[in-house]
C-alpha cells in the first residue's frame, strides 16, 4: 500500500540518534548537530569507547580501568552532554568497552538508532579533511545512515537553507534522494537536486543507447538527465507533506567535484554509498572526495530496502 506524505514523513523523522563523544571539539559539534536534527520527542544516545589497545594501555601501567570507566561515565552524564541537556533533549550516556567504530555500530543496532553521527576534525583552509580509522570504519560497514560533522561546518538551519543530493544512478543513490527530500520536507529547507554526466558513457549493455546518442547528438544525454531529474523532482514533490522548493542540474564531469560546488552555501550534503562487492574495502573515489573536501556536514546512505509502500 502506498504510504500518504504524512506517513512517509513519519517514517523518514529521525527519533533515535547515536553520537560517539569523547569531550572533543569535534564531537561536541556533532552531539550539538544531532540535537538540531533530531525531533524533539526523540533520543539522542551518547556513546563513548574505551578500545581494547586502550584497555591495554591502562594495564601495563598498571592502573585500575574501572577508575577511568567511572571517570568516562561521569563526563558523559555531565560536562560532555550539558550543553545539549539544557536544551531540553532527551539523552541517554553509555560507555562500551570495545572499538570506537563496534560500539557505535553495537549501540545502533540495539536502539535501533535512524542515524549515527560522528565528528571529524576541521580542516585548514584549502587542506583537505583527513577521513580517520572510526570514520573510515562506520562507512564501509554500517547499514544505518552516518552523519560526519565538523565543528566549522555544524552549521543551523535558517531560511533558505538547501539540502543537497546526489540524484545518481543505483541503489544507494535512490535511497540518498529520499532521504533526503524527508529531511528537507521536515526541517523546512529546499532541496537541491545534482547529477553529473560522464564526459564518453561507458560501453555496456545498460549503456549502448547512451554511446549511440553521445555520437549522434552528445546534448542529448544532457536533455535525458534533466528530463529524469524533472522526473524525479515531480514524484518527490508528491511524497511529500509541504510545498518542497525542489531545483536540480545536471553538468558533464566527475560526481564529486559537481557536488562540492553545488554544496557551497548548502546546509547538508546527502550522498549514496554504492559499492562493489569485490572493492567493499576501499571507500569510492567520488565519495572520499565528497567527505575530505565538503563544506557542510555529510550523510551518507547505505544501500537500504525500500521504503513501506515503494
Amino acid at each position: 500500500m502506498e504510504l500518504s506524505a504524512t506517513e512517509r514523513r513519519d517514517v523518514l523523522a529521525i527519533r533515535r540518534v547515536v553520537v560517539g563523544v569523547d569531550g572533543s571539539a569535534e564531537s561536541n559539534s556533532a552531539l550539538e548537530w544531532a540535537a538540531r536534527v533530531i525531533e524533539r520527542d526523540g533520543v539522542v544516545h551518547a556513546v563513548a569507547a574505551l578500545s581494547p589497545a586502550s584497555e591495554l594501555a591502562i594495564a601495563a601501567v598498571q592502573v585500575d580501568s574501572a577508575d577511568l570507566i567511572r571517570t568516562l561515565t561521569n563526563d558523559l552524564e555531565t560536562d560532555w552532554t550539558a550543553a545539549v541537556r539544557a536544551g531540553g533533549h532527551h539523552i541517554v550516556t553509555e560507555v562500551v568497552e570495545d572499538d570506537p567504530a563496534d560500539a557505535l555500530m553495537q549501540v545502533a543496532q540495539t536502539v535501533d538508532a535512524d542515524l549515527i553521527v560522528v565528528g571529524v576534525h576541521a580542516k585548514p583552509k584549502r587542506v583537505p579533511r583527513t577521513i580517520g580509522h572510526v570514520t573510515a570504519k562506520l562507512i564501509h560497514q554500517t547499514t544505518r545512515p552516518l552523519a560526519v560533522v565538523d565543528n566549522d561546518t555544524a552549521t543551523p538551519f535558517v531560511d533558505g537553507a538547501t539540502v543537497v543530493a546526489h540524484a545518481g544512478h543505483g541503489e544507494a543513490t535512490t535511497a540518498a534522494v529520499q532521504w533526503a527530500a524527508g529531511f528537507a520536507d521536515i526541517h523546512g529547507t529546499d532541496l537541491s537536486l545534482v547529477r553529473s554526466t560522464r564526459n564518453r558513457p561507458s560501453l555496456g549493455p545498460e549503456g549502448l543507447l547512451d554511446v549511440l546518442a553521445f555520437y549522434l547528438d552528445p546534448s542529448m544525454l544532457r536533455r535525458w538527465a534533466a528530463e529524469d531529474l524533472a522526473k524525479l523532482a515531480d514524484e518527490l514533490q508528491q511524497s511529500t507533506e509541504r510545498d518542497l522548493r525542489i531545483t536540480w542540474s545536471s553538468k558533464t564531469g566527475a560526481s564529486g567535484p559537481r557536488l562540492i560546488e553545488a554544496s557551497v552555501n548548502a546546509t547538508l550534503l546527502v550522498v549514496g554509498r554504492n559499492t562493489l562487492p569485490a572493492l567493499d574495502h576501499v571507500i569510492p573515489k567520488a565519495l572520499r572526495h565528497v567527505i575530505v573536501h565538503a563544506p557542510c556536514p555529510v550523510v551518507i546512505i547505505p544501500p537500504v530496502a525500500p521504503l513501506p509502500g515503494d
